[in-house]
């Protein structure tokens, strides 16, 4: 009887997926309670062809969306062709060192989350920027010993109940594009006093080479596409930014002035510029925030005016 499903959302990311059959390969000894699924959201680098040459000793299921749905609807999919009670998100890039499942399972509550450890690939080169994404915000210390804020949960790496996971109802579909659906999904398990809870050991490396100007663009995309829908669903989420700085919503004129000589496509560009001509330089956290956070204030008004 199937206990665990290990769910892997995956769109072009033939690499790291085989990486990952591989390593969970060598973890699940039980073969009978153990299944993978692979939920393929429209890959065009051979994905399917590769899967489906496989002779893998675990029961391993594959689905294809074509045409792409969505990340948001591709994990739905996922929990829907489970039979496990629980079940374990590892996103496509996502790489488990050895031990990741037992960690992910070993004195587990199931009234607890476990968002799983995640690591920059030991023999990539380490920027400043991988510095800042990996050591920040839920990587940070002082979440070790605590639940998480909700707003902090990220789904590229997790463990959670299949009856948690009805009970706070999947992923909203609505959140097509990049960002937002983790950022709902946690606030949702807030709501429902769901623990969420880093897990240390259960580490995975992220086989997804990230630069300034992709981050800026994806922030742009979910400020554009998805912030409004997020703020109206939640607007307690608003008040643990630090929206007045950013002149959002219903920000005093002072910050929003400041905000429109500051955070604008011209001084981004300049500081963007900057960044990537020195990259090795020690930048600090700021930065980036400014970086990322004002493309999604751009993208913002973008969506404002097209409502308009």
């Amino acid at each position: 009887m199937i206990e665990t499903s290990i769910i892997i959302p995956v769109r072009n990311q033939k690499k790291s997926l085989l990486m990952t059959l591989k390593t969970l390969k060598r973890q699940i000894r039980n073969l009978k309670i153990f299944e993978v699924i692979i939920c393929d959201d429209g890959s065009t680098d051979g994905t399917e062809e590769e899967v489906k040459k496989l002779r893998y000793p675990i029961f391993l299921k594959y689905f294809r969306n074509d045409p792409p749905l969505g990340r948001a609807v591709n994990r739905n999919l996922g929990y829907e062709r489970s039979s496990g009670q629980n079940l374990i998100f590892l996103d496509g890039d996502m790489v488990p060192t050895e031990g990741y499942i037992e960690a992910m399972l070993t004195a587990t509550s199931t009234d607890i989350v476990k968002l799983g450890n995640v690591k920059h690939p030991p023999a990539e080169q380490t920027g400043r920027l991988e510095k800042y994404l990996y050591s920040r915000g839920r990587f940070g210390s002082r979440y070790k010993n605590t639940p998480l804020p909700g707003r902090l949960f990220t789904s590229n790496n997790f463990f959670i109940s299949k009856r948690n996971f009805t009970r706070v109802g999947g992923f909203d579909p609505n959140f097509k594009s990049w960002g937002g659906e983790d950022i709902d999904f946690g606030l949702r398990l807030e709501d429902l006093e769901i623990p969420i809870r880093i897990e240390p050991a259960a580490l995975t490396y992220h086989y997804h080479k990230r630069t300034v100007e992709s981050l800026m663009k994806d922030f742009y995309s979910f400020g554009k596409n998805s912030f409004e829908y997020l703020i109206k669903k939640h607007p307690a989420f608003l008040e643990q930014l630090p929206a007045h700085f950013l002149g959002l919503k219903n920000a005093h004129l002072i910050y929003k002035l400041i905000s429109k000589l500051t955070v604008n496509k011209t001084a981004l560009g300049i500081v963007s510029k900057t960044v990537s001509s020195f990259e090795k330089f020690n930048w600090p956290d700021f930065i980036f925030d400014y970086l990322f956070w004002g493309n999604l204030v751009l993208g913002y008004r973008k969506s404002e005016k097209s409502i308009g």
